[in-house]
C-alpha cells in the first residue's frame, strides 16, 4: 500500500518508511461525486490528501452564484488553511467525481511532531511549498482580472 502513495506528488523526496509512518496515521476515507468535503464556514481539524479522484473548491459569491476556484487531483492536498489556523473553511470542497482521500487529524500531526520532528519539518515544508504555489496561480487570476477590468474600461469609453 505504502508504495502506492510513494507515487503521489505530495510524497516527493519522501523516503518509504516515512510515508509508512504518516500513511498508518492516516484514515481513508471515500466520497461520491457531488458530496461535499468540506464546507464554507464549518471547522474541521483535519488535513486531507487526494488519493484519487477530483475535487472542486468553490467559494460562494451569492445566494445564487459560487465560483469555482480550483480543481484538484492526486497528491493535492485539502484543509491545510482550517488544519492550521482552527478558523472555519473559506470554501467549500466538493467531489468532482469518486474521490479518495487520507485524513490527518491535527492530534496525529502533533504526534508525528513530537515522535519525529525532523519529518514534521518535511511535511510543512511540502505544505508551505503547495500553498505557495497556490497563492501564485491566485496572483495570476487577479492580473489576468485587472487586465479585463482595463479593458473594459477602455471600451467603453
Amino acid at each position: 500500500m505504502v508504495n502506492s502513495y510513494a507515487g503521489l506528488k505530495f510524497f516527493r523526496g519522501f523516503k518509504l518508511e516515512e510515508i509508512s509512518f504518516i500513511t498508518k496515521l492516516m484514515i481513508p476515507v471515500v466520497y461520491a461525486g457531488g458530496e461535499a468535503v468540506l464546507k464554507e464556514g464549518e471547522v474541521s481539524k483535519v488535513l486531507m490528501l487526494i488519493t484519487s479522484g477530483q475535487a472542486k473548491v468553490v467559494k460562494t459569491i451569492d445566494e445564487k452564484n459560487v465560483k469555482i476556484l480550483a480543481l484538484l487531483g492526486e497528491g493535492d492536498i485539502i484543509g491545510e488553511m482550517s488544519f492550521f489556523d482552527d478558523a472555519p473553511h473559506n470554501a467549500s470542497v466538493i467531489a468532482h467525481n469518486n474521490l479518495n482521500v487520507l485524513a490527518l487529524s491535527k492530534k496525529d500531526f502533533e504526534s508525528i511532531i513530537e515522535k519525529n520532528e525532523r519529518l514534521a519539518i518535511k511535511i510543512l515544508v511540502r505544505i508551505i511549498q503547495i500553498c505557495s504555489q497556490r497563492i501564485r496561480n491566485l496572483n495570476e487570476e487577479v492580473k489576468e482580472l485587472g487586465h479585463w477590468c482595463v479593458s473594459l474600461r477602455d471600451t467603453r469609453k
